[in-house]
């Protein structure tokens, strides 16, 4: 994650959002730890999931009016707009003028959906009610990143490669039919190792599904 985030920043070290973004770059690695933790003996550590949860659900909070500073001055600016696009699968898009502010919306969706995730698989793993919420809020923002893919499209793969990563934290978010599209937008971000005769379905599913699961801490990242 901290790769990714270093990577992608469109936000000023001394930017509030850049600030918060860096903080969660710092907590991220003991929240996957606790959460292999968890889901290895969720009877015992049911408590610590529930504390758990509570700080994933405070640290969701912070982002809401941020955000909202930011986008009000990017779109005051003109350099962002969603327009209809019926021919794009989310049946509208973003207008972006220029690099930059792709990289903030898209700093803020990834830190935000990997929060998410986390609260939603504990969620799923106790059966909470809290679920049903934290899977409409990640559908939410994961079609705000897909409303990027249009224009991301557009630009050089070096400049934007490292985004590879948002769209498959929303892959699993995603119905069927709209799982070709990320796995259109994944292989053209990144290098897909693909051999003849293999299925590009079944190789681009098990790779997005097996780096979500290590951003979302139900997998260990291998050395």
């Amino acid at each position: 994650m901290d790769e990714v985030i270093q990577r992608s920043s469109g936000f000023d070290s001394d930017d509030p959002m850049g600030i918060l973004i860096t903080r969660y770059q710092e907590i991220w690695p003991g929240w996957a730890q606790d959460a292999r933790l968890i889901s290895s003996d969720p009877d015992t550590f049911k408590g610590k999931a529930k504390g758990l949860t509570a700080e994933f659900l405070v640290s969701l909070s912070e982002f809401p009016e941020l955000e909202a500073h930011d986008w009000e001055s990017i779109a005051a600016e003109g350099k962002i707009r969603e327009i209809s696009d019926p021919d794009f699968f989310v049946g509208r898009s973003y207008e972006v003028d220029d690099l930059e502010p792709a990289l903030i919306l898209l700093d803020y969706l990834l830190v935000q959906l990997i929060i998410i995730r986390m609260a939603y698989d504990f969620a799923i793993l106790y059966e909470w009610p809290l679920a049903e919420l934290t899977m409409s809020r990640n559908r939410e923002l994961s079609t705000r990143a897909w409303m990027l893919i249009p224009y991301l499209k557009t630009q050089k793969r070096e400049e934007i490669y490292h985004f590879s990563s948002l769209f498959k934290l929303t892959f699993e978010s995603a119905e069927k039919w709209d799982q070709e599209h990320l796995m259109d937008i994944v292989e053209y971000l990144g290098c897909v190792p693909l051999e003849p005769g293999q299925d590009r379905t079944e190789i681009l599913t098990d790779l997005i599904t097996r780096e979500a699961k290590i951003f979302s801490g139900r997998l260990v990242l291998e050395s």
